[in-house]
Protein backbone atom coordinates (compact mmCIF):
# COMPACT_ATOMS: atom_id res chain seq x y z
CA UNK A 1 0.00 0.00 0.00
CA UNK A 2 2.72 2.45 0.84
CA UNK A 3 4.37 1.96 -2.56
CA UNK A 4 1.04 2.72 -4.33
CA UNK A 5 0.39 5.78 -2.19
CA UNK A 6 3.95 6.97 -2.86
CA UNK A 7 3.39 6.54 -6.60
CA UNK A 8 0.09 8.41 -6.35
CA UNK A 9 1.78 11.24 -4.45
CA UNK A 10 4.54 11.46 -7.07
CA UNK A 11 1.96 11.50 -9.86
CA UNK A 12 0.05 14.36 -8.19
CA UNK A 13 3.30 16.24 -7.60
CA UNK A 14 4.24 15.85 -11.26
CA UNK A 15 0.79 17.08 -12.35
CA UNK A 16 1.10 20.12 -10.08
CA UNK A 17 4.54 20.92 -11.45
CA UNK A 18 3.33 20.62 -15.04
CA UNK A 19 0.32 22.83 -14.41
CA UNK A 20 2.50 25.40 -12.62
CA UNK A 21 4.73 25.86 -15.67
CA UNK A 22 1.93 25.85 -18.25
CA UNK A 23 2.74 28.73 -20.63
CA UNK A 24 -0.89 29.06 -21.70
CA UNK A 25 -2.38 29.32 -18.21
CA UNK A 26 -3.23 33.04 -18.47
CA UNK A 27 -4.73 32.67 -21.92
CA UNK A 28 -6.78 29.65 -20.84
CA UNK A 29 -8.08 31.54 -17.81
CA UNK A 30 -9.07 34.50 -20.02
CA UNK A 31 -10.85 32.17 -22.44
CA UNK A 32 -12.69 30.51 -19.56
CA UNK A 33 -13.91 33.93 -18.34
CA UNK A 34 -15.08 34.89 -21.83
CA UNK A 35 -16.78 31.55 -22.35
CA UNK A 36 -18.51 31.81 -18.97
CA UNK A 37 -19.75 35.27 -19.89
CA UNK A 38 -21.12 34.04 -23.21
CA UNK A 39 -22.67 30.91 -21.74
CA UNK A 40 -24.54 32.98 -19.17
CA UNK A 41 -25.83 35.17 -22.03
CA UNK A 42 -26.94 32.07 -23.90
CA UNK A 43 -29.10 30.95 -20.98
CA UNK A 44 -30.98 34.25 -20.75
CA UNK A 45 -34.26 34.81 -22.55
CA UNK A 46 -34.06 37.00 -25.61
CA UNK A 47 -36.08 40.17 -25.30
CA UNK A 48 -36.06 43.51 -27.04
CA UNK A 49 -34.25 45.03 -24.07
CA UNK A 50 -31.50 42.38 -24.13
CA UNK A 51 -31.06 42.77 -27.89
CA UNK A 52 -30.74 46.55 -27.55
CA UNK A 53 -28.35 46.21 -24.60
CA UNK A 54 -26.07 43.83 -26.54
CA UNK A 55 -25.82 46.10 -29.59
CA UNK A 56 -22.35 47.58 -30.04
CA UNK A 57 -21.84 51.23 -29.16
CA UNK A 58 -20.79 51.99 -32.73
CA UNK A 59 -24.40 51.37 -33.82
CA UNK A 60 -25.83 53.64 -31.12
CA UNK A 61 -23.39 56.46 -31.77
CA UNK A 62 -23.88 56.18 -35.54
CA UNK A 63 -27.64 56.53 -35.07
CA UNK A 64 -27.13 59.46 -32.69
CA UNK A 65 -24.78 61.10 -35.21
CA UNK A 66 -27.34 60.58 -37.97
CA UNK A 67 -30.11 62.16 -35.89
CA UNK A 68 -27.83 65.04 -34.87
CA UNK A 69 -26.84 65.64 -38.49
CA UNK A 70 -30.47 65.64 -39.62
CA UNK A 71 -31.39 68.05 -36.82
CA UNK A 72 -28.53 70.41 -37.73
CA UNK A 73 -29.49 70.18 -41.40
CA UNK A 74 -33.11 71.07 -40.64
CA UNK A 75 -32.12 74.00 -38.42
CA UNK A 76 -29.62 75.25 -40.99
CA UNK A 77 -32.19 74.87 -43.78
CA UNK A 78 -34.80 76.86 -41.83
CA UNK A 79 -32.35 79.66 -41.02
CA UNK A 80 -30.97 79.89 -44.55
CA UNK A 81 -34.46 79.74 -46.12
CA UNK A 82 -35.53 82.65 -43.91
CA UNK A 83 -32.65 84.98 -44.82
CA UNK A 84 -31.59 83.74 -48.29
CA UNK A 85 -34.56 82.07 -49.99
CA UNK A 86 -32.70 81.84 -53.31
CA UNK A 87 -29.73 79.89 -51.85
CA UNK A 88 -29.22 76.78 -53.95
CA UNK A 89 -26.43 75.35 -51.78
CA UNK A 90 -28.82 74.47 -48.91
CA UNK A 91 -29.28 70.86 -50.01
CA UNK A 92 -25.57 70.28 -50.39
CA UNK A 93 -24.86 71.80 -46.97
CA UNK A 94 -27.64 69.70 -45.40
CA UNK A 95 -26.17 66.55 -46.95
CA UNK A 96 -22.71 67.50 -45.62
CA UNK A 97 -24.14 67.98 -42.10
CA UNK A 98 -25.85 64.58 -42.17
CA UNK A 99 -22.72 62.89 -43.54
CA UNK A 100 -20.51 64.59 -40.95
CA UNK A 101 -22.88 63.46 -38.17
CA UNK A 102 -22.69 59.88 -39.41
CA UNK A 103 -18.89 59.89 -39.63
CA UNK A 104 -18.37 61.52 -36.23
CA UNK A 105 -20.90 59.15 -34.62
CA UNK A 106 -19.21 56.14 -36.17
CA UNK A 107 -15.76 57.20 -34.94
CA UNK A 108 -17.03 57.89 -31.43
CA UNK A 109 -18.89 54.57 -31.35
CA UNK A 110 -15.82 52.64 -32.46
CA UNK A 111 -13.78 54.39 -29.78
CA UNK A 112 -16.35 53.38 -27.15
CA UNK A 113 -16.33 49.77 -28.39
CA UNK A 114 -12.54 49.75 -28.36
CA UNK A 115 -12.56 51.04 -24.78
CA UNK A 116 -14.84 48.19 -23.65
CA UNK A 117 -12.82 45.38 -25.24
CA UNK A 118 -11.16 42.71 -23.14
CA UNK A 119 -7.70 44.12 -22.32
CA UNK A 120 -6.59 41.70 -19.57
CA UNK A 121 -4.15 39.64 -21.65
Amino acid sequence: MSKESEQERLRRLREEQLSARDPHAKENARLRRISARHSSRAQRKVSLRSVLRDMPMSVWYTLAGLLGGILLALIMNAIVATYWPEATWRRIAAFVFVLAGLVIGRFLGKAMDWRNEDWDR
